[in-house]
């Protein structure tokens, strides 16, 4: 998978992995609430909430590409 290779290619540096692997994380989880968001939330306050979420996911993918800190 890709996560193996990234872990063969970069084992010399260990950061450039959970870098890696937040920002993919947080892709996902950006998708879920977008979901959530926009089509299956049942309530305002459900889509309300999940697009705090989307911006908040949003946030950390740009100060993580910014700063290439791992939280």
């Amino acid at each position: 998978s890709m996560t193996r290779y990234l872990e063969i290619r970069y084992s010399h540096n260990s950061t450039i992995i959970n870098w890696i692997t937040l920002k993919i994380l947080l892709l996902v989880l950006y998708s879920g609430f977008g979901t959530f968001a926009l089509k299956r939330g049942k309530t305002k306050q459900i889509h309300v909430i999940n697009f705090a979420l989307v911006l908040l996911c949003i946030g950390v993918i740009f100060v993580l590409a910014l700063s290439k800190l791992v939280l």
